[in-house]
């Protein structure tokens, strides 16, 4: 586990400095002014980086705390993204190609780690002595459970958009019209990351 972890996070990093500037292509955007990004800015590694963070926390997690390190993770990754977004670092496009360069390796690594676990070699080495019960295999974790916290996540920055179109429905349609692209952006950028999280404590519910 350690080996994929660290694999996975130099993977990531590695990965994205590579790509950078074999994609470079310099981009302008209407929400930033006048100014540009610099060509090598696909994908990101600051949103890759906190993303592999994220998911390798939610695969080193204890059954009984997966779904709330989901929640963690989803908001640091997140967070992070929307830093560079409102600091004109990055596109939401650069923040969504690092989220899923993170976890193709994080997804590699956990293919790996079942591989093994599955192999025959690692079946025998798993067996008892031959005095010694087998212990019960441990049921996995309902999906509501796996995702209890995620969801709860999900449903509070929901009622906090709900709760701003209550209170200041002219400001709140005024800031839409006028951030349309900045907006689909960041709300993708959200989903995704809420996916990727939540989706790795539910493949984990064993």
């Amino acid at each position: 586990m350690a080996i994929v972890i660290a694999a996975a996070l130099v993977a990531t990093v590695v990965t994205c400095e590579v790509l950078k500037p074999l994609l470079s292509n310099v981009r302008q955007a209407q929400w930033f002014g006048d100014s540009s990004l610099g060509g090598a800015s696909w994908p990101s590694g600051h949103a890759a980086g906190a993303m592999c963070v994220a998911l390798c926390t939610v695969l080193v997690s204890p059954r009984w705390l997966r779904a709330l390190t989901a929640a963690a993770g989803t908001a640091l990754a997140v967070g992070v993204s929307f830093s560079i977004l409102v600091l004109a670092w990055h596109f939401p496009s650069d923040v969504l190609g690092g989220f899923l360069v993170a976890a193709l390796w994080v997804a590699l690594g956990v293919a790996y780690l079942r591989a093994r676990e599955s192999a025959p070699g690692a079946e025998r080495a798993a067996l008892p002595a031959p005095s010694t019960r087998a212990p019960a295999p441990t049921p996995p974790l309902a999906p509501a459970v796996s995702l209890a916290a995620p969801v709860m996540l999900a449903a509070i920055a929901a009622g906090g958009v709900a709760l701003a179109v209550v209170l200041r429905p002219e400001a709140v349609a005024t800031f839409a019209a006028a951030h349309k692209p900045f907006l689909v952006g960041a709300s993708a950028i959200a989903a995704l990351a809420w996916t990727l999280a939540s989706g790795l404590a539910l493949a984990l519910r064993r």
